[in-house]
């Protein structure tokens, strides 16, 4: 808990184009705390942001590509059969806050350029969370007083760990 009288400043970092419910679930969650507050980083899906279909260089070899589409394919299977208005994964839009104590930025670029880091900086952050799959969280460490800590459940739309389950390795 900060001190009395004093908020903590939490910055989030999120894609707009890969929102997820449990982001904003957990975007909710901080807002509602009562002793923060909150500026949300955001890029859109062209501004260098992981996309629904990514497409070239993405697929390194046709058994990558494979993987890739299988997974959409069971997403898909599984959001028909088992998903809901509470579901985890569905996409969803980012949640417009209380209005009060949240502030919004909206960073264009690949991850992360000087004019981003200079941006978050600026906002002279305690801690900076990053729930976007591809933000590289070791690269913003240095823009909040306790670092950056990342969250999130796979790249660019593929759960994490997911191929190695399946595969059934010992250590993922």
């Amino acid at each position: 808990m900060p001190p009395a009288g004093r908020f903590l400043r939490v910055g989030v970092v999120l894609d707009e184009g890969d929102m997820r419910g449990w982001q904003a679930a957990a975007l909710s969650d901080v807002e509602r705390t009562g002793v923060c507050n909150v500026t949300v980083f955001t890029r859109g899906s062209g501004d260098g942001a992981c996309t629904r279909h990514p497409v070239g260089n993405r697929f390194r070899n046709l058994r990558h590509a494979v993987r890739h589409w299988l997974y959409h394919a069971y997403e898909w299977a599984d959001r028909r059969r088992f998903g809901g208005a509470d579901d985890a994964l569905a996409r969803v839009s980012i949640p417009s806050g209380d209005g009060g104590a949240t502030h919004r930025v909206h960073l264009r670029g690949d991850w992360p350029s000087e004019a981003q880091v200079a941006a978050i900086t600026a906002e002279d952050l305690d801690v900076l969370l990053c729930l976007a799959p591809d933000v590289p969280a070791d690269r913003l460490a240095g823009c909040a007083r306790a670092g950056a800590w990342s969250l999130h459940g796979g790249g660019c739309g593929e759960a994490r760990f997911f191929w190695e389950m399946y595969d059934g390795d010992l250590v993922a």
